[in-house]
């Protein structure tokens, strides 16, 4: 049934559908889109309450959203999604689904953070098993979840290693707790992953807003994420479902009692305990944070702290910002901020502050090297949809048919100085770049994050990808980039920002116009990249949506007025 559902996904022989009749289409996937974000915004109403009757406190919706609602909508979008792939088929087909039925009346799908929840979901092997379970609740229409309950309570993530690292950890951040306190009680700011390049420019930041310098986010403090067990007893406090007419709908409200993490309810406790024993202050009038994703002790204390009237200022961390059609991450972080940081764009009235890149600021431009070297910028593939995106089910063979057709039309020539860079979370995934290129001359370089240790050896960088932060950055850097570019994931009003880019090919909407342009000019790069036309596009670009001169007075300013007006 996988096979007739998927094809063979792993077969460059020939491209098999992902799924039969299977179209791709940006206005369907924006109705999708929209159709999670509208249960999303119903279940979080519904699940706020409970959880505040089930914890005995009283969050408002913004901090549950904070808290819980990156996961809720992803995980409403990915049961909407498989729900999707499964329903034609299984109503139109006469598929045997007896192995199916039975692993999807007790399978697990427990996880203990957003985090192990993406890392499962981004697998096939996961993913068997929620096709497993979605198909026994439509096939038997049985909405009993006690035997997966069971599975999972019986499923461990705690052992007495984790139990003894918690204990530690608690004695860690109480003595910091005490060093750190004549700081984090008089400081009027919190600067968490505030991402502003090196530590000093931060430190003279702050002291500009008269507090002590000091940054609250370490590794060991950033990386603590609690795992706790499942409990059955606590799961069946859990009641949001209803008799929805909607089956997608129905199958979501009956999986969240299976699905949703530990951490937000059988660890909520003692993430709450252990947050009071930490370095970060009690109260605080304003957090300056550029990333609050990760279900850790810091994003458990900011919503806590946004339920005390504290004002949260969040930046922009990454590309497709203030661009993209329906950006899951932009949406999510507006709602929950006060203010919001961009690096150059403006929308959303008042909301937005255009200062700039920090992480770019007073970076020099890199010198130009000239010496034939290129390396392909490696991006994810997702086989499976894993958040509420337009996402293309054909992402595999479109991929893969796109970067064979580049490297095929490329001069033998060219592709000796070709180096392939690995994208860091492609060991989260089943497939990468490196896997699906028929050409294995390619030499593969695998750096994590360390990216800017290794621009001294390539006279250019090409992105096979769109929407790439290094994209944006190294093209601020004035370093030589191309990127293939369909500008359909645009929003239309932003489409006429990236023409000049196209113009001075930058940007290329096709693998083979990026070889060609490539064959042409890759004896004299240098003067393409120097002519005045390039860099004027590019300046242009870069001002509005990778500005690396950054107005920090702006920011200042804000700052200082959202004291006032608290203190008031």
């Amino acid at each position: 049934w996988y096979e007739k559902l998927l094809g063979d996904i792993s077969s460059s022989k020939e491209k098999i559908k992902y799924l039969k009749n299977y179209i791709f289409s940006i206005e369907d996937e924006k109705k999708s889109v929209e159709e999670v974000d509208k249960i999303y915004e119903q279940l979080l109403k519904e699940l706020s309450v409970q959880l505040n009757e089930i914890h005995k406190i009283n969050w408002s919706l913004k901090s549950w959203r904070i808290f819980i609602g990156p996961w809720l909508n992803r995980f409403i979008a990915i049961i909407y999604d498989r729900s999707d792939v499964l329903l034609p088929i299984l109503g139109s087909e006469d598929i045997d689904c007896k192995k199916q039925l039975d692993v999807g009346c007790k399978i697990s799908l427990s996880s203990y953070s957003m985090r192990d929840f993406t890392d499962k979901i981004l697998k096939k092997d996961w993913n068997d098993k929620l096709f497993c379970r979605i198909i026994y609740l439509i096939k038997t229409n049985n909405f009993d979840n006690h035997h997966n309950l069971v599975n999972s309570h019986n499923h461990k993530f705690e052992d007495l290693k984790r139990k003894t690292d918690f204990f530690l950890k608690i004695i860690l951040f109480s003595i910091l707790r005490l060093l750190f306190y004549p700081i984090t009680k008089f400081n009027k700011f919190v600067f968490y992953k505030p991402y502003f390049g090196n530590l000093k420019n931060l430190i003279k930041f702050i002291l500009k807003l008269r507090d002590v310098p000091f940054k609250y986010s370490f590794s060991f403090f950033d990386n603590f994420i609690l795992k706790k067990n499942f409990n059955i007893k606590i799961r069946n406090k859990l009641n949001i479902q209803k008799n929805s007419e909607n089956i997608k709908e129905k199958i979501t409200r009956h999986l969240i009692k299976e699905c949703i993490p530990t951490i937000y309810l059988e660890g909520f406790n003692s993430l709450k305990n252990i947050s009071k024993k930490t370095f970060l202050p009690n109260s605080v009038k304003t957090i300056i944070t550029f990333n609050a994703w990760r279900d850790n002790i810091f994003k458990f204390w900011l919503a806590d702290q946004s339920n005390n009237g504290a004002k949260i200022i969040y930046g922009q961390h990454g590309a497709g910002y203030g661009t993209n059609l329906k950006h899951y991450a932009e949406l999510h972080e507006f709602k929950i901020c006060d203010k919001y940081l961009t690096w150059g764009w403006k929308k959303n009235g008042d909301k937005t502050l255009p200062i700039g890149d920090v992480s770019s600021f007073q970076k020099k431009n890199l010198p130009y090297i000239n010496n034939g070297k290129i390396l392909i910028v490696a991006g994810n593939i997702n086989i499976f949809k894993f958040n509420n995106i337009i996402h293309d089910k054909e992402d595999l063979i479109k991929k893969e048919i796109q970067m064979n057709t580049f490297l095929s039309n490329l001069e033998k020539g060219i592709i000796k100085n070709l180096d392939l860079k690995e994208h860091p979370n492609d060991r989260r995934r089943d497939f990468s770049i490196k896997k699906i290129i028929n050409n294995k001359n390619i030499k593969i370089i695998n750096l994590g994050n360390n990216f800017e240790k290794i621009l001294k050896n390539y006279e250019l960088l090409v992105f096979p990808y769109q929407f790439a932060t290094p994209f944006l950055k190294f093209l601020s850097l004035n370093k030589p980039c191309l990127s293939f570019f369909d500008d359909d994931f645009l929003e239309e009003e932003v489409k006429q920002d990236f023409i000049p880019l196209y113009k001075v090919n930058i940007l290329h909407n096709s693998p083979e116009k990026m070889a060609l342009f490539l064959n042409k000019n890759y004896g004299n790069l240098q003067g393409w990249w120097a002519h005045s036309e390039t860099q004027n596009a590019r300046e242009k670009f870069c001002d509005k949506y990778s500005n690396k001169n950054v107005n920090f007075s702006l920011l200042i300013q804000e700052l200082k007025k959202s004291q006032k007006i608290l203190y008031k």
